[in-house]
């Protein structure tokens, strides 16, 4: 077999031949994704006025079951020594607080 193989995509490998988990979330249908970000601003705009927008698409439509987009940019984590911050981040829906604070330890992706 030296010499052999075959071209896929990565969708068509792991759709033949990874097993979903029996707990797996379907995937959306295109389409739907696509509309979840219409309310999103078009170019010209200034990256702050982003932020809202983006959290509004992807919490109002669910597109992350079981998680929060959160926005976290008002101030660094006081621990922090280089006081850098994100800007959003995923929150479990159990572990969301709104005290302004970017809240490192509980934040699930960033």
């Amino acid at each position: 077999m030296y010499g052999k193989f075959i071209l896929t995509s990565v969708d068509d490998f792991i759709r033949n031949f990874v097993a979903e988990p029996s707990n797996a979330i379907p995937r959306p249908d295109p389409a739907l994704w696509l509309a979840a970000f219409t309310g999103m601003p078009r170019n010209n705009t200034k990256e702050n006025a982003f932020y809202a927008p983006l959290a509004n698409c992807v919490n109002g439509r669910n597109l992350c079951p079981g998680y929060t987009l959160k926005l976290v940019y008002d101030r660094p984590d006081l621990d922090d020594p280089s006081k850098q911050k994100v800007d959003a981040a995923l929150f479990s829906d159990s572990d969301v607080l709104d005290d302004g604070r970017p809240q490192w330890p509980v934040q699930e992706m960033w």
